[in-house]
């Protein structure tokens, strides 16, 4: 995370400014009225296990850190709107701990932001997706809202923008590198070491975990 000060374009800011969260009405309204808010970041995530080491903030808490770090360097133009922690992640329920929304919830949920951006003023707004399984749901629906509401509007993977021979390098591993694996723990180790366990194969073992049986009869 961003100390004290972060670069924001030519001055310095603190980085928590970036959220919509941590500015008063003043703030927001006179950025607004300077013309200076041209646009919102949203980040969406998911609450669901990440293997035995990472705690299950990670999809949103990621996604959130990259737009803190997009909107630093587009600062005052662009700010980062209230993320949501909770997606559409059902396959994940065997594991004790994920929390998953309805499809149509979790749209409601970022439409009904993005229908409040747009009553403030703010005509583009850019969803940054940390967890996969919401990126179909809100394909689906991006041609729909963005007649509705007719302003600027995009959702993508915050990952989508990593070099094409890194993720070659992800698709042709030997094991598995995305969920819980090297992409996301290498990050969780720079950005958030408190949010990491130590665990072995041995332990994991000695859990005898089993998704393949026994699930409650509401997975």
């Amino acid at each position: 995370m961003a100390g004290p000060l972060a670069r924001g374009g030519d001055t310095f800011v603190n980085p928590n400014k970036v959220f919509l969260w941590e500015n008063t009405r003043k703030e927001i309204r006179q950025r607004l009225a300077g013309n200076k808010l041209k646009a919102a970041i949203l980040p969406t995530g998911s609450i669901e296990q990440h293997n035995e080491h990472m705690a299950m903030v990670a999809d949103v808490a990621i996604a959130t850190l990259i737009c803190q770090r997009a909107a630093l360097e587009l600062y005052p133009q662009v700010i980062v709107a209230p993320s949501s922690p909770c997606g559409y992640a059902p396959y994940h329920m065997a594991r004790k701990g994920t929390v998953t929304l309805r499809r149509g919830t979790f749209q409601a949920y970022v439409f009904d932001v993005m229908e409040i951006l747009k009553a403030h003023g703010i005509r583009t707004i850019l969803v940054i997706n940390g967890h996969g399984g919401n990126h179909q749901p809100l394909q689906d629906v991006l041609p729909e809202w963005r007649k509705e509401l007719g302003i600027n509007i995009d959702a993508d993977l915050y990952w989508s923008g990593t070099p094409r021979s890194f993720i070659k390098s992800l698709l042709t591993s030997p094991e598995p590198t995305s969920h819980a694996g090297e992409f996301e723990t290498s990050i969780y180790m720079a950005a958030f070491p408190g949010r990491l366990r130590p665990f072995t194969m041995g332990q994991c073992d000695d859990a005898h975990l089993n998704y393949e049986s026994g699930f409650s009869p509401d997975v």
